[in-house]
């Protein structure tokens, strides 16, 4: 790439449509809009407007645009600035590279009217209800999130989570595809579905998908031959597996999923892939309390598939920030920067990514490094306890002995 890209640019700016879970459009997955109100229709609005160039999609975009060109980045945009301010990689930084040619049309001032990556949250419906998830990613967590936050889900209740339904926005996302060059579906739990496999579908009968890379953020509860049929048609799939331990840990977590029906879906993608090399595999666990000493367990786990790619990518639990590492009592986060020192080296052998994930375990230790607050433990407790109650579960299984007496230690303190 051009040495002129050390200006500070966003690619997604120029080329890419996303929306969220409630059929928002976003600058990007990661845009931070808690500064905007919902009278904002001009940012957040959900109205479908895919057929014309991305510098007319609203007045805020060509803000964020000037923005950059000045050197300075949108309050959007602080996710990645704070990336970048400590040295790691942002999804900025990230796109600039996946999107090299356009990229350096943007700093030649050249007209750029080409959406060339679309990114599509699917509402909230999903099959598992996650300890760290909510109820606008996941349907099934309606109930107990009402019991734990009571009254917090009000302002909601006449949110449309099928948006994608309306509006015919399926039909236009197929005729307005002929530029895809980067396909993102998350959810809910995207392979649920019907109507994401329709337009998949009408990619392959259109011949787009020839040029497409395809990519999922799934919990791979579900899959089959018939699926993975579709999928290699695409020029590349990148599977982002949200699996964040194995065994009773896994089943803790993401419940009701079971352990064996993500080791049999192992297999069967490593009896197909084994003709098939379009397919990318990441692990992409969300690390917090409940997980982050499983992060060896999972490459090990993962090293044993010999037809699919040995990568892990770390996402980190910062909400709700009961769940987060750096609340953990002092005296753990010291046991656990020990086991991580112990390991790392094994855990870097074992993946085809260990630049990346070297980074990403530093940035372990360093939310460890983060002082606690003793209400965030007390509030990590509380949770549990409910969904314990609810699930026939307890803590007690999954945190060793001497960690539940260093957390009730911390509770007191409260």
């Amino acid at each position: 790439m051009s040495n002129n890209n050390e200006k500070l640019i966003c690619t997604l700016l120029y080329n890419h449509q996303a929306w969220d879970n409630f059929g928002n459009r976003v600058f990007c997955c990661l845009a931070n809009y808690s500064k905007f109100d919902e009278s904002q229709s001009d940012i957040f609005s959900n109205e479908f407007q895919i057929g014309q160039a991305l510098e007319n999609f609203n007045k805020r975009l060509v803000e964020a645009r000037n923005e950059f060109n000045n050197g300075r980045f949108p309050t959007e945009c602080s996710f990645c600035q704070r990336k970048e301010e400590i040295g790691q990689t942002s999804f900025r930084q990230d796109n600039l590279k996946e999107f090299e040619e356009t990229t350096n049309r943007i700093l030649s001032r050249e007209n750029v009217d080409k959406i060339e990556y679309m990114d599509v949250k699917l509402g909230n419906i999903c099959n598992l209800k996650c300890r760290m998830c909510n109820p606008y990613a996941s349907s099934l967590l309606k109930n107990e999130f009402e019991q734990i936050y009571p009254g917090s889900l009000r302002q909601s209740e006449n949110s449309e989570f099928d948006w994608y339904k309306k509006n015919n926005f399926f039909q236009e996302l197929s005729a307005n595809s002929k530029d895809l060059k980067l396909l993102h579906f998350t959810g809910g739990e995207p392979f649920l579905n019907k109507e994401m496999w329709d337009y998949i579908d009408a990619l392959i009968e259109m011949d787009l998908a020839k040029k497409i890379i395809l990519r999922f953020n799934t919990n791979f509860t579900i899959f089959s031959e018939d699926l993975f049929s579709k999928l290699k048609h695409f020029k590349e799939v990148r599977l982002y597996l949200s699996i964040d331990a194995t065994e009773k840990e896994f089943e803790y977590i993401r419940f009701p999923g079971k352990w064996e029906t993500i080791v049999s879906n192992f297999n069967e993608l490593n009896r197909l892939a084994k003709d098939n090399s379009n397919v990318t595999v990441i692990l992409n666990p969300a690390i917090q309390i409940l997980n982050v000493t499983e992060i060896k367990s999972l490459a090990l786990f993962l090293s044993q598939f010999e037809n699919i790619s040995h990568l892990i990518d770390l996402n980190f639990v910062n909400s709700p920030k009961a769940f987060s590492i750096s609340s953990l009592p002092q005296k753990i986060k010291n046991e656990i920067k020990l086991l991580l020192l112990s390991e790392s080296k094994d855990i870097l052998k074992l993946v085809d990514n260990p630049k990346e994930l070297s980074e990403q375990l530093r940035e372990v230790i360093s939310l460890l490094d983060i002082e606690n607050n003793p209400r965030d433990i007390k509030e990590f407790l509380r949770i549990n306890q409910i969904f314990d109650q609810n699930r026939d579960q307890t803590l007690n299984d999954i945190l060793p002995a001497h960690w539940i007496k260093h957390i009730l230690d911390e509770v007191t303190k409260a």
